[in-house]
């Protein structure tokens, strides 16, 4: 029986380390990309942009917009700055985020649904 823990336990470091190997290789992939390289859509700001439709604070934006690699605090406040009169938008200004989080990163990453 302790021999099966002592497997289970290495197989589990192993999963462990694979998966924080993983997560690493992806996040450097993400955050390597280079002044004038392309960006990669996030699905977290597609997230971020419903919530905003739906009336999230500024404060709950700024925690989901952190999470993408695409953005820092100033970055998030352009974008906040930006689509805020977008709010009394018949889609509660999910396309007004959009069009902010395109203008803040400089390029047409994001497509608002239609």
């Amino acid at each position: 029986m302790h021999e099966a823990w002592g497997w289970a336990g290495m197989g589990a470091a192993f999963l462990a380390a694979a998966a924080a190997a993983g997560r690493a290789v992806r996040l450097r992939e993400l955050k390597g990309t280079a002044e004038g390289e392309p960006m990669y859509e996030d699905m977290q700001v597609y997230r971020a942009a419903a919530r905003f439709a739906e009336g999230a604070s500024r404060a709950e934006m700024a925690a989901l917009l952190n999470g993408s690699y695409q953005f820092d605090r100033l970055r998030i406040e352009e974008t906040l700055r930006r689509a805020l009169p977008g709010r009394a938008d018949a889609d509660g200004g999910y396309g007004a985020f959009i069009r902010a989080v395109n203008r803040t990163l400089g390029e047409e990453v994001y497509r608002s649904r239609s």
